[in-house]
């Protein structure tokens, strides 16, 4: 037991726990239940694509395959919604994604490593926006289950890291803080959506 590593076991656990996460979530993607924003998916892609290169160099190697599996899921479900889709795209929704866009630019010149990562939680915080706004709307649009699991894998993942500081911890807290936000638009609109039903 002198040897047995906790960050170890973390990080084990939230390997098949990331794989399961999506399951439901491309599942009711596919049975048209839910509707994916194609422009939050495709910049989440495109971010957790540069953020998962870049902290290759900051942070424990093994939590970096934590990252690369909902990377690829990220990006399927990106080319999931280009077919499934939500159609309800704001114009709102495009000024956020050139905003999302020209930090990603800013993002890949900067050269401190802390600035970077509070730029990328930043971007990714931002690009919660518009699933806020249609989930608001269209509460049903989004697997609920998904983000209350999102939010486990986000604990498991900052159980993961060896040295808590704000450059290994805040982008997991951004995105822990967002998916919980999600997650209770969805539980309080639903009922509100209930109430005016019944």
């Amino acid at each position: 037991m002198e040897n047995f590593d906790i960050k170890l076991f973390w990080w084990l656990l939230s390997i098949p726990f990331t794989i399961f996460l999506f399951a439901p979530y491309i599942k009711d993607i596919l049975a048209k239940k839910t509707e994916p924003h194609m422009y939050t998916w495709l910049i989440w892609s495109i971010t957790m694509i540069i953020a998962t290169l870049w902290w290759i160099q900051w942070w424990w190697k093994l939590l970096i395959i934590s990252l690369w599996i909902p990377t690829l899921f990220a990006i399927f479900t990106f080319l999931l919604s280009l077919k499934y889709g939500t159609k309800d795209i704001t114009r709102f929704d495009i000024w956020v994604l050139i905003l999302a866009i020209l930090a990603i630019f800013i993002f890949l010149v900067i050269k401190s490593a802390l600035l970077a990562v509070l730029l990328v939680s930043f971007i990714d915080a931002l690009w919660y926006i518009p699933t806020y706004r249609k989930t608001y709307n269209k509460p049903y649009s989004e697997t609920l289950i998904f983000w209350i699991w999102w939010v486990i894998l986000n604990i498991l993942m900052l159980l993961s890291v060896h040295d808590y500081n704000l450059l290994t911890t805040s982008y997991i807290l951004t995105i822990w803080a967002a998916n919980f936000w999600l997650a209770i638009l969805i539980i309080l609109r639903r009922k509100v959506e209930q109430n005016i039903i019944s």
